[in-house]
């Protein structure tokens, strides 16, 4: 599992639920015929854990929430993502997300069928009654949940994808209420603004970004623009921010519309996330592990240079290393021949 990459959580957990039934065999194998016998009660013991059926409903939940999030995950680290496709990508998983959560029995039908590849019991456990005191102003529903199924329906998968759902919610609504004041201009909102909508639209970015434009300026470019390139902005291939600002290039007329270009260029220089700067610092994590402790700088600093330009070393320097390597053992060699 990479410390490092979202995608391998997912791909460890599919791993997992695709070759369940072989994990199951090899922990049988090493139960029944290792040696050690350490190593056949941790055999035992972790089989014990994962052949159950809510440990399986557990792994079929967890790949389907990791999925509906992994590709968005990989296109917010992407260096070309801008506001308006991650604030469109986080609202499509949150949506697979609470569809997720009205699947319940999808789930359940995928893990039974998964635990019949081994034999494993499809029902829950049955815990035994607790015998708590009853207190007379108790209502009926303060009992508690004694059908095992329900209760971890509730209390697991229910919680799980809520607490999925909230957090995604909480750690990008910041960056969902910056998308919404720039959502006039994008090509399928811009050619349907009216003259009082454009004005209002110009005013509650102007709240925000007061101190770098001029507001009645940017207002008359705004109309203008519509004005002008209505045809162009009906196009099938334009579609975002970015392919307005290539109209104005292309039609070399940026300089006649200083105001709009420059809050196009605003929008789109706001960094979405800072994916990248983790995945440079990680290349250091990866190369000196708790392992490798020991490391010194110049050898660390050497494998940091050749990790990071691995395409450039491997084309270039591979056959020279290769050639000098053989070159200082053959003379290693003759030396001790003698």
């Amino acid at each position: 599992l990479c410390v490092t990459r979202w995608s391998s959580r997912v791909d460890s957990v599919r791993g997992v639920r695709d070759r369940l039934a072989d994990i199951l065999k090899r922990l049988t194998v090493i139960s029944l015929t290792s040696k050690d016998k350490k190593e056949r009660d941790e055999a035992v013991g972790i089989k014990k854990n994962i052949a159950k059926i809510d440990f399986i409903i557990n792994l079929v939940l967890w790949e389907r929430i990791l999925s509906c999030t992994n590709s968005t995950s990989k296109e917010l680290q992407s260096k070309s993502v801008d506001l308006s496709a991650a604030s469109r990508l986080l609202s499509i998983s949150l949506s697979e997300l609470r569809y997720l959560r009205n699947s319940w029995e999808s789930v359940r039908m995928t893990a039974n069928a998964l635990a019949a590849s081994w034999g494993i019991p499809i029902e829950f456990e049955k815990r035994r009654k607790r015998g708590v005191k009853q207190f007379f102003d108790e209502l009926a529903s303060d009992s508690r949940i004694e059908d095992s199924e329900r209760a971890f329906k509730i209390n697991i998968f229910y919680r799980t994808i809520d607490v999925a759902v909230t957090q995604i919610e909480v750690r990008f609504k910041g960056m969902q209420m910056v998308a919404e004041k720039f959502d006039f201009l994008f090509p399928r909102n811009f050619v349907k603004l009216e003259v009082a909508e454009i004005k209002v639209a110009t005013s509650n970015l102007l709240r925000v970004y007061g101190e770098d434009f001029d507001g009645d300026d940017l207002e008359r470019e705004v109309r203008s623009f519509q004005v002008e390139f209505l045809d162009e902005l009906k196009a099938e291939d334009v579609t975002s921010i970015s392919s307005i600002l290539e109209i104005t290039y292309k039609a070399r007329i940026a300089s006649s519309f200083p105001q709009l270009c420059k809050l196009l260029l605003l929008f789109l220089t706001i960094p979405v996330t800072v994916a990248s700067a983790e995945r440079s610092f990680s290349k250091l994590k990866i190369i000196k592990s708790y392992l490798r402790s020991s490391m010194a700088q110049e050898r660390l600093d050497g494998l940091t240079l050749i990790s990071i330009e691995n395409k450039e070393i491997t084309q270039t320097l591979k056959d020279k290393v290769i050639n000098h390597f053989a070159f200082v053992n053959a003379r290693r060699k003759d030396r001790f021949s003698r």
